[in-house]
């Protein structure tokens, strides 16, 4: 016979040597064998409870009663690399990729077919949105520079940077989402001008000839 079914005793909590004999005598062992359990396991949190919608990363599950071979779901998506600390109180697994931003619940499963759940405890962050450049006004000034200008667009960052063909613009005021003021830097020759921001963590918004050099421009604005 490869299979046969048996009632399980009475037994504390804790993995359990399983023997096998047959009438003859003869008998196998197999050294922790069997996992006794009898509370069904709790979630307490997950760190971190947000990351990106492409998953991947790593997340800890704190929680109770969590055995060996636990599965973990956030949403209706499964971790994978599922690791379990020796006291069963702690899980690490991948994030699943997810199919929208938003809370999606946790749900742990041991052997047994007990289950832990706790909702919305890990956020799907959307990505965020990209900067975009739609205007600079003015959109002329002279050669030497120090002309202000407000780029106009859409979703800056705060430690976004303004680039008049390669070269970096000093802020005048504090950025705000749709609106940065600069003192365009000085050129050699006339022509328009790529205007670019910048800002760590975020693709680059640009205008192309979104500023034109010329001999004569407007007053200079030196100081307000």
């Amino acid at each position: 016979a490869t299979a046969g079914h048996f009632t399980t005793p009475q037994h504390d909590p804790g993995l359990a040597a399983l023997v096998l004999t047959n009438p003859d005598g003869q008998s196998t062992v197999k050294l922790d064998g069997f996992l006794f359990y009898v509370d069904p396991p709790v979630v307490f949190g997950v760190e971190p409870n947000s990351g990106p919608l492409a998953g991947g990363g790593d997340v800890v599950i704190q929680g109770a009663h969590f055995a060996p071979q636990l599965t973990v779901k956030l949403g209706d998506y499964d971790c994978t690399d599922v690791k379990v600390d020796a006291k069963g109180t702690s899980a690490t697994c991948k994030v699943p990729k997810g199919d929208k931003a938003g809370s999606v619940g946790v749900l742990v499963g041991n052997p047994d077919g007990l289950l832990g759940n706790l909702p919305k405890a890990y956020t799907y962050l959307a990505p965020p949105a990209k900067p975009e450049v739609t205007a600079v006004n003015p959109s002329e000034g002279p050669l030497e520079g120090g002309l202000v200008a407000v780029v106009s667009g859409k979703h800056f960052r705060a430690n976004s940077t303004v680039f008049f063909d390669g070269v970096a613009a000093t802020p005048v005021l504090a950025t705000s989402a749709d609106a940065i003021a600069v003192t365009v830097p000085k050129r050699t020759k006339k022509g328009k001008v790529e205007v670019v921001v910048k800002a760590a963590g975020a693709p680059d918004a640009s205008l192309p000839a979104g500023f034109e050099y010329v001999e004569a421009g407007p007053p200079v604005v030196t100081e307000v």
